[in-house]
């Protein structure tokens, strides 16, 4: 909770100053461009460290008026205690790109695709002092999704999209001592708040 309302502060200061920096353009001409972009969700607790990541960075990339690819990275860390005796802390990143054909009229751009990507996570857990548990994993996303935006200005929108996600991880783990296979298929539904910047 914490981290998501850091990650909604610094948008929000991000939303103001390009706002004033943007006030005065229009929509620019169709071409080629790059952005810069930040995306909200809400955080879930889950199996797979992917539902947890409250704020991401995309670099969207038009490649003319009817196409856009979008690269993205996400990091995650959290911890939880309970009791001060039981201990679970995970760390992971995964990086993706989207692929959307796009369609739109005057300032509203609509969007639809897949994003695709590799997922690293990392979970221990610890009763007391001791590691009793030791869980590195990998493995990828596929998320079909449709999506849409405004632009404020030429060079700025906020927007929103839903995806379909199915994520594999898999790996290898220690549970007292003893090596266990690792595995996680989760389907989910996933609402994103994006604010994009371009150049």
């Amino acid at each position: 909770m914490k981290t998501l309302r850091i990650g909604m502060t610094s948008v929000a200061m991000l939303l103001v100053l390009c706002a004033i920096a943007q006030a005065q353009e229009t929509t620019s001409a169709k071409r080629t461009r790059v952005g810069i972009g930040v995306a909200i969700t809400e955080s879930i607790e889950s199996v797979s460290w992917y539902d947890t990541t409250p704020v991401s960075i995309f670099v969207p990339i038009d490649l003319s008026a009817r196409f856009r690819i979008e690269p993205e990275i996400g990091f995650m860390r959290s911890s939880e205690d309970e009791a001060e005796r039981y201990k679970r802390s995970r760390k992971g990143f995964y990086v993706g790109v989207g692929i959307f054909p796009m369609t739109g009229r005057e300032n509203v751009n609509l969007y639809y695709g897949v994003r695709l990507g590799f997922v690293r996570t990392y979970w221990s857990y610890y009763y007391g002092l001791e590691l009793t548990d030791d869980r590195p994993q990998r493995g990828f996303f596929i998320a079909p999704a449709v999506g849409g935006e405004l632009f404020l200005s030429g060079s700025f929108a906020l927007g929103g999209e839903a995806q379909f996600r199915y994520v594999s991880i898999s790996g290898e783990g220690t549970d007292s001592g003893h090596k266990i296979e690792l595995s996680t298929l989760e389907r989910s539904t996933r609402a994103l708040f994006f604010i994009r910047f371009f150049f």
